[in-house]
This record gives structure tokens, C-alpha cells and sequence, in this order.
């Protein structure tokens, strides 16, 4: 008899109609985040984001290496990212070669490892305790994770896990998540966090006072 544990493989979502990067009409899209879905994404703002965020009971950060090749307008975007982790209060996934950036900078991540594992594996698992040991999560955002894997990623949770809410911060507009933003130029897209760190600062402090009550998105 074999002693060998059984390994629970990974649901991930790598084909089917909603995540082959095709447009309503059957032709092939070139930009990969433009597929279809039953439902619809809703494109909202910053406020929104922080709004839902003061309404969650665990929520995740997962950042992806697509923060640590590319400036934003004069500031790395993985700089951005942790100002919005630590104005938003919120638990940390950091994905391929982050999580050193991310500790140079005073950020430690509650989790490291591949955007399969988190999403394919522990977000799907109603019974996983989350990155911090405080429950499964019920809201999570990315940010820098490459649009291939991103779309695939947002497909799985949107299957396998309906406790889940997903968020998307990015220049382009994600179609399989719940909430993205609108697709913008750079200084559009500078902006928009700019007022994402805000509102998310003011929903931290809210929250530190006891201000907001925490239920389901």
C-alpha cells in the first residue's frame, strides 16, 4: 500500500469561453482582458474600492512582479503598492520575485508564493484559514500580476470561490473581475491610486475608531 499523501491538485481555469481572450462576436481579442463572462465586471472608482474594503472582514493584497519592471511616473510602482497595502490595513500574498522588494521597503508579506497557489489552490478552499490565520478571505486585489495569468487567476475565484469579491488595480480594464477600474493613460492611472492610498486611509482610521461595521460585500 502506497504512503505516499495524496496532493490536491490546483483549480485553475486555463480554457473555456470566458477566459480565451475572445469578444462577444467569436474573434480573437487582442488584449487578452477583453473576454466574456455571464456576469458583468462594474468599473467604479477609488472611493468604491475603500468603501467596500471598510465593509470586509479579511481582506488580501496579492502583488505580482509586473510592479518591480516599470516606473510610474517617476515612482516604481511596487513603492505604490506598498503605500496602498499599509493605507489599506490590508494582509499581503506576495507573488514571484516580490516579496525581497517588498521587505527592502518595511512591507514583510503574511504569504509568498505562486499566483497558481494562491488562487488555484488556497482562495478556493472554503475551509483555509487565509495568509494571516484569520479565516478565508472575502475580499482581494490585485495588483501587478501580468494580464495572462491575472485573467485566468480572477476566472478561477469567480468558479470556485462565490464567498470571494475581486478587485483590480490596473491601467487596463479586467472583465472577469467584480470591481476594476476604467482603462486610463499613465497619469490617469497615477492618479486614480493617488486617491486609492486616500480613501483607503480615511476607511483605516474609520475602522481603528469603530466606526464601520463589518459585513459582507
Amino acid at each position: 500500500m502506497s504512503i505516499r499523501k495524496k496532493v490536491k491538485e490546483p483549480k485553475i481555469v486555463i480554457g473555456g469561453p470566458d477566459c480565451l481572450g475572445r469578444h462577444l462576436n467569436g474573434k480573437l481579442a487582442m488584449n487578452l482582458t477583453n473576454v466574456s463572462r455571464v456576469t458583468t465586471c462594474k468599473i467604479v472608482t477609488p472611493k468604491v474600492y475603500a468603501e467596500h474594503l471598510g465593509r470586509a472582514k479579511n481582506p488580501l493584497f496579492i502583488i505580482g512582479p509586473g510592479l518591480i519592471i516599470d516606473y510610474a511616473e517617476g515612482k516604481l510602482p511596487i513603492d505604490w503598492a506598498v503605500d496602498i497595502a499599509k493605507a489599506g490595513g490590508m494582509a499581503v500574498c506576495a507573488t514571484a520575485d516580490t516579496a525581497g522588494p517588498l521587505i527592502e521597503r518595511g512591507l514583510k508579506p503574511d504569504l509568498s508564493c505562486g499566483i497558481l497557489e494562491i488562487t488555484g489552490l488556497y482562495l478556493v478552499d472554503a475551509e483555509w484559514k487565509g495568509v494571516n490565520g484569520k479565516g478565508q478571505h472575502d475580499w482581494v486585489i490585485f495588483n501587478g500580476i501580468p494580464c495572462f495569468f491575472a485573467e485566468r487567476a480572477l476566472t478561477t475565484l469567480l468558479r470556485y470561490a462565490p464567498w470571494l469579491k475581486t478587485y483590480t488595480i490596473c491601467p487596463r480594464t479586467h472583465h472577469n473581475a467584480d470591481y476594476t477600474w476604467p482603462k486610463q493613460n499613465k497619469s490617469g492611472y497615477t492618479r486614480y491610486k493617488q486617491d486609492l492610498i486616500d480613501e483607503f486611509q480615511k476607511i483605516k482610521e474609520k475602522k481603528e475608531a469603530g466606526e464601520l461595521e463589518t459585513f459582507s460585500v
